[in-house]
C-alpha cells in the first residue's frame, strides 16, 4: 500500500504587511536625510535654499537610498537595524554641529575647520558646550526625530526577512537615478553650478544647496584640490593710474613717485617653474603693477609699532564720553570713514590671519596654521624684526589656543606669551581675562627698548555678554548700567571698557616714557560681535546686534563695518588724515609698509596701500565685494550702485575677475612657500 504525500500550501496573510514594513525600513535613511536637510534650511540663519528645494530633496533621497543599498547587503535584520540607527545618529550629529556652528558663529565650517577647532573649543569653552547642550536641548530633540521614530518603528515592526538581490539592485538603480536627476538639475542652473565650482565657498554652498553637495565638493577638493580656486582669469582689466605729484614751486621739479616693487625676473621663474599652477601665478604677479609711493611714504619711518587685534571690537564702542582714549586715537590720527573687518569664517583665527598677512584666509580657521615654515618676510612683524626691533606678541588667553605659540613666531614675534607660559603671573585667571592687567604687566618688558615691535591679541571683549557669565562685564557694570541699550549690549560695552582702560594706560605709559611721538598704535577687530546675535551658544535671545548698530545687519557691509585706528603722538597736532574710500583688514599691512617706508613688493598682497592710486576693493569670503562704485552680493548675484552711480556689466565682470584672481593668489600663498620660491631664486 503506497502512501500519498499531501502538500498543503499556506496563504500568508501578513505578506503585504511585511512588504510595507520592509519598505519603511529601507526608505528611512532617505527620509531622514530629507528631513534633516529641510530642517537645517528652516532653523539656521540666512538660508537661501528655498528656491532649490527640489535639488536638495532629490540629492537627499538619492544619497539615503545609496547608503541603504550598502546596508541591505547585510544578512541579519538585527544588524541592519543597528547600523541604520548608528548611521541616522551620525547624520543627526553632523547636522546638529552645522546648526550650532551657524548659531554660534554665523558660518558653516567645513569638516577640517571643525576638527581643527574642536580641541581648543573643548579645552577653552567647555562652559559653552554645556550651555549648547542644555539651552539647545529642544533643537537637539527636534533634529533627533528621525532617530526616535526609527527606534519606535523597531519596537513595533521589525524587519523580518532578508532582502532579495533584485530589490537591492532596484534600490541601487533608483538611488543612481535620483542622484543623476538632482545633479543634472543642479549643474544646468548656472548660478547653482557656480556655487560649487568657480565661486565655491562651503558656507555659501550649504546655505544655497544644502549639506550633501557641499560636503561632497569639500571632500573632493580637499583630496584632489580645487581646480577653480587656483584659476586666474585673463579678463581682469588694468587699472588706469596717474602718477601723483606733490605741489611744487616754479623753481622745484615735481616729485616722481616710484612703485613699491622689488626686482623679480618673472620670465625666468615662469621658464623654470615645475608646474602649470606656478607658471600661472608667476604670470599673474608679473601682470600686476606695484602700488605707487606717495606723500605719506615713510611718514612713520623708524618708529615703534604696537599692533592690536581686539576681540569682537566694533566701531560703536568708540564714544567721546564712555571711551575717551579710543575716541582720541580714532579722531586724532588717520581717520577711516568706511572700514570693514569681514567675518572670514566667524573665527578670531581667520581674522588675525587677514590682519597679519594682507592675504585672504582661504582655509578659514586653518589658514593661520599654513604660516608655519613659510617665508613671511612682508608681514609687519618680520619687516621690523629684520631691522633689529625687539619683537614680542602677547595674549591674555591660553597661549596655545589656535597653536599661536607655534604660528606667531613666523609672523615676526620672537616671544609669544599668554596664559600658561608667563602671562598668568601678572594677569590673573578670570573669564575672560583683563586687557588692562595684560597691558600693565607687559609694557615694562619693552618700553625701555630702543625700538620695539609688539602685537597684542586681546580677550576682554569676548562673549558671553552678561554680568554672571563675563567677569569683565561684571567689573565694569556700573559704568554702563543706565545706558539705553538691552542688557546684552550693555554687558558687551562693559566688557569693552577694559580695552578702553588698557588703551588709556598704554597712552599714559608712552607719554611718561617720552615715546608717544615715536610709537604708532594700530587697532582693529578680529570680527564683528557675533555674540550679540540670537544664539543658544551665547545665551542671547533676540537680535541685540541691531540694538548696538541701530539698524538691521542684513548684509555683509552692514554687519562688518568697523573701525581701524592708526594713531601716533606725532599726528596729534596735525589735521586728521581722512580716508573716505572703502578699506578693510587686508589693506592694513600694505598701508603700514608704505607708511613705515619699508622696502617691499606690494604685488604679493591682496590688499592695497590706501594712500596709493589703486582702486579700492573690499572682498568677503563668499566672494561678495565692494568698491567706491557699489556693492556686489555674490549670493544673490546683484550689484547695488553707490549714490546712484551707473556702472556697466563689463565693470562688474572685471571686478569679479579681479576677485577671482585674488582668491586664486591667496590659495597659492596658502599652499606654497611662494615668497621663498621667488626671492630665494632671485638671490641664487
Amino acid at each position: 500500500m503506497s502512501k500519498t504525500k499531501t502538500k498543503i500550501k499556506y496563504v500568508n496573510n501578513n505578506q503585504p504587511r511585511r512588504r510595507m514594513t520592509g519598505f519603511l525600513h529601507s526608505s528611512f535613511l532617505a527620509l531622514g536625510l530629507v528631513y534633516l536637510e529641510l530642517l537645517l534650511q528652516k532653523t539656521a540663519t540666512n538660508m537661501h535654499g528655498a528656491g532649490r528645494y527640489p535639488i536638495i530633496i532629490l540629492l537627499a533621497i538619492g544619497t539615503g537610498m545609496m547608503i541603504e543599498t550598502a546596508v541591505g547587503l547585510l544578512r541579519s535584520s538585527k544588524a541592519k537595524a543597528v547600523i541604520r540607527v548608528i548611521l541616522l545618529e551620525i547624520l543627526t550629529l553632523w547636522y546638529l554641529v552645522a546648526y550650532f556652528t551657524d548659531n554660534s558663529y554665523r558660518v558653516f565650517m567645513d569638516l577640517s575647520s571643525i576638527i581643527s577647532g574642536a580641541k581648543d573649543v573643548v579645552n577653552e569653552f567647555s562652559d559653552t558646550l554645556w550651555i549648547i547642550v542644555t539651552a539647545g536641548f529642544p533643537k537637539i530633540v527636534l533634529y533627533h526625530i528621525p532617530v526616535l521614530i526609527y527606534v519606535i518603528l523597531l519596537l513595533f515592526a521589525c524587519e523580518q526577512r532578508r532582502r532579495k538581490l533584485s530589490v537591492s539592485v532596484l534600490l541601487c538603480l533608483f538611488s543612481v537615478f535620483m542622484l543623476f536627476i538632482g545633479t543634472l538639475v543642479l549643474y544646468r542652473n548656472a548660478e547653482s553650478r557656480a556655487k560649487l565650482t568657480t565661486d565655491y565657498n562651503y558656507d555659501t554652498s550649504v546655505r544655497s544647496l544644502g549639506m550633501i553637495p557641499s560636503f561632497v565638493a569639500d571632500i573632493r577638493y580637499k583630496l584632489f584640490g580645487n581646480p577653480y580656486e587656483g584659476t586666474f582669469i585673463d579678463n581682469e582689466e588694468e587699472q588706469e593710474e596717474e602718477a601723483p605729484t606733490e605741489e611744487t614751486t616754479e623753481t622745484e621739479e615735481p616729485v616722481v613717485y616710484l612703485r613699491n616693487e622689488m626686482p623679480v625676473d618673472f620670465d625666468s621663474l615662469i621658464e623654470a617653474a615645475g608646474s602649470e599652477k606656478l607658471k600661472d601665478v608667476y604670470r599673474y604677479l608679473s601682470s600686476q603693477k606695484g602700488s605707487l609711493q606717495n606723500e605719506y611714504t615713510g611718514l612713520f619711518e623708524g618708529k615703534n609699532l604696537i599692533l592690536i587685534c581686539a576681540e569682537a571690537f566694533s566701531k560703536e564702542v568708540i564714544d567721546p564720553e564712555l571711551t575717551p582714549a579710543l575716541y582720541r586715537m580714532a579722531n586724532k590720527g588717520i581717520v577711516f570713514e568706511d572700514y570693514y573687518q569681514p567675518a572670514w569664517g566667524g573665527s578670531t583665527s581667520s581674522g588675525e590671519y587677514s590682519v597679519l598677512t594682507g592675504i585672504i584666509p582661504v582655509d578659514l580657521v586653518n589658514s593661520v596654521y599654513s604660516a608655519v615654515g613659510k617665508d613671511l618676510r612682508f608681514t609687519l612683524g618680520n619687516q621690523l624684526r629684520s631691522q633689529g626691533y625687539y619683537s614680542a606678541g602677547y595674549h591674555d588667553g591660553e597661549y596655545t589656543y589656535y597653536d599661536r605659540h607655534k604660528t606667531h613666531t613666523w609672523f615676526g614675534y620672537d616671544t609669544w606669551m599668554g596664559r600658561g607660559n608667563g602671562m598668568e603671573a601678572g594677569c590673573p585667571f578670570t573669564w575672560p581675562e583683563s586687557d588692562l592687567d595684560m597691558m600693565e604687566y607687559t609694557i615694562p618688558m619693552y618700553i625701555d627698548q630702543d625700538h620695539f615691535n609688539i602685537y597684542y591679541m586681546t580677550i576682554s571683549g569676548h562673549a558671553y555678554y552678561s554680568v554672571s557669565g563675563n567677569a569683565i562685564s561684571d567689573k565694569n557694570w556700573d559704568a554702563v548700567k543706565d545706558l539705553d541699550y538691552s542688557y546684552p549690549v550693555r554687558s558687551y560695552l562693559a566688557a569693552n571698557l577694559e580695552l578702553e582702560y588698557a588703551m588709556e594706560y598704554l597712552l599714559e605709559a608712552l607719554e611718561e616714557a617720552g615715546k608717544a611721538d615715536d610709537t604708532v598704535i594700530v587697532l582693529t577687530a578680529d570680527h564683528y560681535p557675533y555674540g550679540l546675535e540670537d544664539s543658544t551658544a551665547w545665551a542671547v535671545s533676540g537680535d541685540c546686534l541691531t540694538d548696538l548698530y541701530g539698524y538691521k545687519a542684513d548684509s555683509n557691509p552692514a554687519r562688518d563695518h568697523n573701525a581701524l585706528i592708526i594713531w601716533s603722538g606725532c599726528l596729534e597736532d596735525m589735521d586728521p588724515i581722512v580716508v573716505s574710500e572703502p578699506t578693510y583688514s587686508l589693506d592694513i599691512v600694505p598701508t603700514l609698509s608704505n607708511l613705515f617706508g619699508f622696502e617691499f613688493d606690494s604685488r604679493f598682497f591682496v590688499g592695497r596701500d590706501v594712500f596709493s592710486n589703486e582702486d579700492p576693493l573690499v572682498i568677503w569670503q563668499d566672494r561678495s565685494w565692494m568698491t567706491d562704485k557699489g556693492y556686489y552680493d555674490a549670493v544673490d548675484n546683484t550689484f547695488v550702485p553707490k549714490d546712484g552711480q551707473e556702472v556697466s556689466d563689463s565693470y562688474v565682470d572685471t571686478i569679479k575677475a579681479r576677485v577671482q584672481n585674488r582668491f586664486a593668489y591667496s590659495r597659492v600663498a596658502h599652499d606654497y612657500d611662494i615668497l621663498s620660491m621667488v626671492f630665494d631664486s632671485e638671490s641664487d
